[in-house]
């Protein structure tokens, strides 16, 4: 059996990187952890391949999504009438959408390397049987 530690590690700094909401930190992580995947895991199982590259996607995409619509609001809210009296509610507002797309981002991040854990040991545990 190949070594996961690094590729659970990289699990975890992107679940942890989204948890603190640094977006751009953990795109960029992502788009490495793709790469390295492409070149450094030759001997992982394709499923286990194919669940990391899922998951590394699906850490790039959510973060791209998450900018989508903040960037979206941001365009709504000066297309708008807005005064000087909606910036403090537009921060805040930012802050608490910020909030919850990172720990959305965050769950959804740790579930799924639970499941590739999960499988790996029930795999594990069957080939020594």
């Amino acid at each position: 059996m190949p070594v996961m530690l690094p590729w659970y590690a990289s699990c975890a700094l992107l679940a942890k990187t989204s948890l603190l909401g640094l977006g751009a930190v953990t795109i960029g992580l992502a788009v490495v952890a793709l790469v390295a995947l492409r070149f450094f895991a030759r001997t992982l199982d394709f499923s286990t391949r194919r669940q990391l590259n899922r998951l590394f996607k699906t850490a790039l995409w959510l973060h791209l999504a998450a900018y989508g619509l903040l960037l979206g609001k941001l365009c709504l809210a000066l297309l708008g009438d807005t005064s000087w009296r909606d910036i403090p509610s537009f921060v805040v507002s930012h802050l608490v959408m910020h909030h919850l797309l990172s720990g959305l981002s965050a769950t959804v991040l740790i579930v799924m390397t639970i499941r590739l854990y999960n499988q790996r040991h029930a795999l594990q545990l069957a080939k020594t049987r």
